[in-house]
């Protein structure tokens, strides 16, 4: 609600996407990759203590992904580019920085085991990191960013299938 106690309207928005993707022969590999174009309208914008909805944010962007499976291994790779201005605002001095908490870059990388080889059937462990870029908490003007960062992924999983049948697509996991 504004600071009226009226109810916002909803964000709306428009993209435009174009990608590819590509399995290699073997079956076994996907790459993909994307561009897009992303204008959101209605965005709220905080005016002292006043919310109103004059707000434009356009986002574009590039994602690549790349997924194999080497045997019992699985390996997963991405990356993101997303630069997203805002273009209209109620705030003075905000139309043409970034948005808040929306990193430039972004690259993920994970890969997981399945343990059938070593008598573990149905039990699969895996990990991964995630390098995620400095994002602004406010505007390009305050200098207060959320540092980039890598975070830490563990996994392990169990496929209840080898329980009962009747399980089947069902699993155990535990993540850290």
């Amino acid at each position: 609600t504004n600071s009226d106690g009226a109810p916002l309207s909803p964000t709306t928005g428009e993209q435009i996407e174009i990608g590819l993707r590509y399995q290699l022969p073997d079956g076994d590999t996907m790459l993909s990759a994307a561009v897009y174009e992303l204008v959101q309208e209605d965005v709220v914008n905080y005016v002292g203590s006043d919310v109103v909805q004059t707000g434009r944010v356009r986002s574009r962007g590039f994602e690549a992904e790349a997924r194999t499976r080497i045997g019992a291994l699985a390996l997963i790779a991405s990356y993101a580019y997303t630069d997203a201005r805002i273009t209209e605002s109620a705030v003075a001095g905000e139309t043409g920085q970034r948005r808040s908490g929306i990193p430039l870059h972004a690259f993920g990388l994970w890969g997981d085991y399945g343990l059938d080889g070593f008598g573990l059937r149905g039990v699969r462990v895996g990990g991964g990191a995630r390098y995620v870029g400095a994002a602004n908490l406010v505007n390009e003007d305050t200098g207060a960013d959320v540092p980039s960062h890598t975070l830490y992924d563990a996994m392990v999983s169990f496929d209840l299938a080898e329980l009962s049948p009747s399980l089947a697509g069902a699993e155990l996991r535990f993540n850290a």
